[in-house]
């Protein structure tokens, strides 16, 4: 089986030892996405009265959908998402947000709540796996 890297500029580059993903037979791997914008690194931040979690899972997922796309597959061909989230009071903003990015049914996904993730103004981080059609 041919194990290729995908890389894409439109989304985040890596900021430690890891691919934005890898391809392996029909299958694409994502690695673990916070909301970082793919042009200036920087996560992103909500404008009052934005939700922050909704802003960074819509940016989380923008960035999911650009790496799957250099793979050759869409957001519909998710099979799987492990979900880290800060708070868990973010969860219903976060689900209600996550949803509009797939049709029905969603994929399945797995909720995390962890007090810590890579930056300390990250509020979540998605990976997820993809099959290409």
């Amino acid at each position: 089986m041919n194990i290729e890297v995908i890389k894409t500029k439109k989304a985040p580059q890596p900021a430690a030892a890891y691919s934005q993903a890898f391809k392996a037979g029909n299958f694409v791997f994502v690695s673990g996405q916070l909301a970082e914008d793919p042009e200036t690194g920087d996560l992103v931040k909500a404008k009052f009265p934005e939700s922050p979690i909704r802003v960074q899972t819509k940016r989380v997922l923008e960035n999911i959908q650009a790496i799957l796309k250099e793979a050759g597959t869409d957001m519909d061909h998710i099979v799987s998402c492990t979900v880290f989230l800060r708070d868990l009071k973010d969860f219903p903003v976060y689900n209600e947000t996550f949803e509009t990015f797939f049709k029905i049914p969603p994929p399945r996904a797995t909720v995390n709540i962890v007090g810590l993730l890579p930056s300390e103004e990250a509020l979540i981080e998605i990976q997820s796996i993809a099959v290409i059609p």
